[in-house]
């Protein structure tokens, strides 16, 4: 696989790709590379899932409400901190949910149930 010639059959295959793809190959030119792309793959172990959620569901009431459009026009919304909610907390639409990098919409119809792990499961009821 590696022998004297590779280096040389390395820059004419890059120069006929070049070809190829651009319709010129500056031949007197050395290839440059400027940048490697790798792909690889390892085995790992499977990873223990804890069952979702085994905490007993405990209804919150919002803090703070808001006006909030959810598609069936604007109406008092309830506003939940996300970081202030545990497992089992269960959060009835309309509810928006605020967390450190983005906010959860519970539409009209659903809920949301913090599992065991802290994400948020929203189901339709």
């Amino acid at each position: 696989f590696v022998d004297e010639g590779m280096r040389e059959r390395i820059v004419q295959s890059f120069h006929d790709r070049h070809e190829s793809e651009y319709g010129h190959a500056r031949l007197a030119e050395e290839p440059e590379i400027t940048g490697v792309r790798l792909l690889t793959r390892a085995a790992i172990p499977k990873p223990a899932f804890s069952g979702g959620s085994r905490s007993a569901r405990r209804v919150v009431a919002p803090p703070t409400t808001r006006l909030v459009n959810l598609g069936e026009g604007f109406a008092e919304t309830g506003v939940y901190p996300g970081p202030e909610l545990g497992p089992g907390d269960v959060i009835s639409a309309p509810a928006i949910i605020e967390e450190t990098f983005t906010t959860i919409a519970v539409y009209p119809g659903w809920e949301a149930v913090v599992d065991d792990a802290g994400d948020y499961q929203l189901r339709r009821v």
